[in-house]
């Protein structure tokens, strides 16, 4: 994703007085091991619970509806590592639209122009779909009886909201990454 978000992890009491006493070579390789699991099931969290809501749906606030499952599928998390800031990882997608899902944005659309062939009877004149007078009908290829018109469509901006299925299924987790943190530091020797 194109934009970013940062999540720390918080550890118990006890864990961060033991953690003074261990040594980093020891205890740094479990942590990321700790993280990547973490995030694995985070991941597969995120999926299930936000990104899998049904296509024939209505729009949710909170997440997305699996259309084609693509974008639900390429969520996965980097594995851990080690830097001077601390252990670094991250849950994300290489979808090019799953930034403008998670943080929201405007998408503008060019103008474009066209053309469409429709339907027409044997005098030339263009079919009207259920006698309203003026919905065309489209010819398909075989439609022997059809005449082209070009279009012109107009520019437009769509709104995307941020949904953000990503941040809430991390902050959802945030208890259980505390708490394997704290669990794996107390039991380093």
């Amino acid at each position: 994703m194109s934009d970013s978000y940062q999540f720390r992890v918080t550890i118990s009491g006890p864990a961060q007085a033991a953690l003074k006493n261990l040594d980093p070579a020891v205890v740094m390789p479990r942590l990321e091991r700790t993280m990547d699991d973490q995030n694995l099931m985070t991941a597969s969290h995120i999926q299930r619970r936000y990104m899998s809501y049904n296509k024939a749906g209505p729009t949710v606030a909170d997440g997305l509806r699996a259309r084609t499952s693509r974008l639900r599928h390429s969520i996965l998390p980097t594995k851990c590592r080690n830097t001077p800031n601390g252990l670094v990882s991250a849950i994300g997608s290489n979808v090019v639209y799953a930034a403008i899902h998670e943080f929201g944005g405007i998408i503008y659309h060019p103008a474009r122009a066209g053309k469409v062939r429709l339907r027409t009877d044997a005098n030339g004149q263009l079919l009207r779909q259920g006698g309203s007078g003026h919905l065309a009908i489209f010819a398909a290829g075989h439609h022997k009886r059809a005449k082209e018109v070009a279009y012109q469509g107009k520019a437009y901006e769509q709104v995307m909201p941020e949904r953000r299925p990503v941040r809430h299924g991390i902050e959802d987790r945030a208890a259980e990454y505390s708490a394997a943190f704290s669990e794996t530091i107390l039991k380093t020797k």
